[in-house]
């Protein structure tokens, strides 16, 4: 199979892109039958054996298993018999130490029903399901932090190995989500201490990741029930971090956003905005623009940002020292970094409003 975010120049690549939704399907079915759960870490199961565990058809998934095994998620030996692949070990099965992606495979699972229906969002320009971030319905919620925490582990050591908090005594995490990026900061940086911004439901998600923690992680967080878009910040922070935020919400309510994080920083606090940022076109790289998709369908206005947008209204609030952080992370993610304005500038609206 083609490159999935390389553009297309043949017939093939084309059918390529179609036929991606198979595999896609085949790996989110198996996830929730509990296929690789089922196989665990050690030794091999026949389909026999499988079809009565998972209540399932025997020839059905027999032809399922050889699928995925053909996709490298599964091994077959002579016998006939199933074990998963090292990756599947690794990622697709819970337990202690692996880097889980099953909750974050759960969630993907539920946005198949709202991709299905982006005809509705382009001729509309309305979300195809509930625009409440997952908040309504506190098994939803749990799925999508749980998500988020699967996919930042895989980035928050990076970021935090790479962003300057040297000398810094308090970061806010604003939308914090399950905090894994507060954690793995506070982790690197022993001085720090951090607050995680988010709305309740999300924050008794946040407590059981937190807790996992030892003392002198988790004994340096605090947690602030906030809905950013209506209640105050807090502060002052010495370091602001906005991760995966900007994207699930209207140009207005990132401008407001972006301005009252300017007034909960100290003179010469760093804001760090960690998200999908394209280039001016808008179109590049791929996976921004894709994801603008995914906002168009979930959200109320959401979309990806380009970085001359960004720019533009961090300088218009007084904001210093922009910087487009381009670090190779996978799909495109980056980091805007800027620094927060000098106190006459503070409490100044822009022109952009």
């Amino acid at each position: 199979m083609t490159d999935l975010w390389a553009p297309p120049f043949t017939p093939e690549q084309v059918i390529d892109r179609a036929n991606v939704m198979f595999s896609t399907q085949a790996l989110l079915t198996a996830n929730r039958m509990g296929v690789f759960s089922a196989l665990g870490k050690e030794g091999r199961k026949e389909a026999q054996a499988l079809a009565k565990e998972l209540s399932a058809d025997l020839r059905a998934l027999t032809i399922f298993l050889d699928a995925l095994t053909g996709l490298g998620y599964l091994t077959k030996d002579a016998k006939g018999r199933y074990a998963n692949s090292n990756v599947a070990k690794k990622h697709l099965v819970p337990g202690p130490g692996s880097a889980y992606l099953g909750d974050y495979l759960r969630f993907q699972d539920m946005l198949w029903d709202s991709w299905g229906k982006l005809e509705t969002a382009v001729k509309t320009g309305r979300p195809t399901r509930s625009a409440d971030m997952y908040q309504t319905n506190a098994d939803e919620t749990r799925r999508f932090i749980r998500a988020m925490h699967s996919t930042a582990s895989l980035n928050a050591p990076f970021l935090a190995d790479r962003l300057e908090t040297a000398g810094k005594k308090h970061l806010v995490d604003v939308g914090g989500g399950p905090g894994t990026f507060a954690i793995h900061f506070l982790r690197q940086n022993p001085e720090l201490r951090a607050t995680i911004v988010d709305l309740p439901g999300t924050l008794e998600v946040t407590k059981e990741i937190v807790a996992e923690e030892p003392e002198q992680v988790r004994g340096r967080i605090t947690l602030r029930p906030c809905d950013f878009n209506k209640d105050s910040l807090g502060g002052p922070y010495d370091v602001a971090l906005v991760s995966h935020i900007i994207h699930g919400h209207s140009d207005h309510r990132v401008h407001a956003l972006l301005m009252k994080l300017r007034d909960a920083l100290a003179t010469n606090g760093v804001l760090y905005v960690h998200d999908f940022f394209t280039e001016s076109s808008r179109a590049t790289p791929a996976f921004a623009s894709l994801f603008a998709l995914n906002m168009l369908v979930s959200t109320d206005g959401g979309r990806t940002w380009s970085f001359d947008e960004t720019k533009e209204i961090l300088e218009s609030l007084g904001y210093r020292q922009v910087e487009w952080k381009r670090m190779g992370q996978p799909r495109g993610l980056s980091v805007v970094a800027a620094v927060s304005p000098v106190d006459s500038l503070r409490g100044k609206k822009s022109g952009l409003e």
